[in-house]
């Protein structure tokens, strides 16, 4: 089985994710008209460094989650182990891919994750 063409369809979806437009965190949760969906997403610092990536069957529920101070999946919890980082998790950015595939879109997670390595990916 020669794996290039999947190599290739990873390639470009994570060149598609990073050269996608980047919105508010705040306008990602509350549009759902626009954003909302199955999609993988990176989270942007204000200067546009990609701290994390993850995957989700809904887009707004989930940065919902992530600025959401009483979810375990809280951003502001993991930029209090990266303190050079800013901290006010409303401040930040999201880009993202819409992927409706649910394996796809863990693949293509993975893949972006292992590529760019993202800071707040390492938390464990």
């Amino acid at each position: 089985m020669s794996y290039d063409p999947i190599i290739t369809e990873l390639k470009n979806q994570l060149i598609q994710l990073t050269s996608s437009e980047k919105y508010p965190i705040t306008e990602v949760r509350a549009n759902r008209t626009k954003h909302n969906g199955k999609a993988v997403y990176s989270i942007l610092t204000p200067s546009s460094e990609i701290v994390y990536v993850g995957k989700t069957a809904d887009l707004c529920q989930r940065m919902q989650d992530h600025i959401n101070t009483n979810s375990s999946s809280d951003l502001n919890m993991m930029l209090k182990k990266y303190t050079e980082l800013p901290q006010d998790s409303k401040n930040y950015q999201v880009q993202y891919v819409r992927i409706m595939d649910d394996r796809k879109r863990g693949q293509v997670e993975s893949f972006v994750i292992s590529i760019l390595n993202p800071k707040l990916n390492k938390l464990g």
